[in-house]
């Protein structure tokens, strides 16, 4: 068996996660100062704790100005910042700040419900309540 290396070789590449990957923006003026909320991404990310997974479900909602992020951006961009040792708020932290740098605005707000295995299969071995975490930037008038 080669186990070892196996298990190398998957934290090698849960670890490095793809950043080549640039954001692509459109211009769409049509849903200039409109709310536009994308949902629906699944991350596995490991608890820097314990070194367990945790699953979060990501949702993003922002206010453009002209233009929008490419769908797969935000994907991506969660991806990224889950494939690392990682808290939840902190990754939360993460994708808003990034998010709100590519857009050039704070109109930004981030929500992650995490189920942290750490919690599940640990001494507890219960499947407590998904908290989510939310980041939100100051949202314009």
């Amino acid at each position: 068996m080669d186990t070892p290396n196996r298990v190398a070789a998957w934290w090698s590449t849960f670890l490095s996660p793809d950043s080549s990957a640039a954001p692509t923006c459109f211009i769409e003026s049509s849903l200039s100062g409109q709310l536009v909320v994308i949902g629906g991404m699944s991350v596995w990310s490991l608890c820097e704790h314990h070194l367990l997974p945790m699953h979060l479900d990501v949702a993003v909602g922002y206010v453009p100005d002209g233009e929008v992020l490419g769908l797969s951006k935000f994907g991506r961009i969660a991806q990224r910042h889950a494939g690392r040792l990682q808290v939840q708020e902190r990754f939360t932290r993460q994708v808003a700040d990034e998010i709100a740098a590519l857009i050039e605005s704070t109109d930004v707000a981030v929500t992650v419900r995490g189920t942290h295995l750490c919690m599940s299969v640990r001494e507890c071995r219960w499947k407590p309540p998904a908290p989510p975490h939310i980041r939100r930037r100051p949202v314009s008038q």
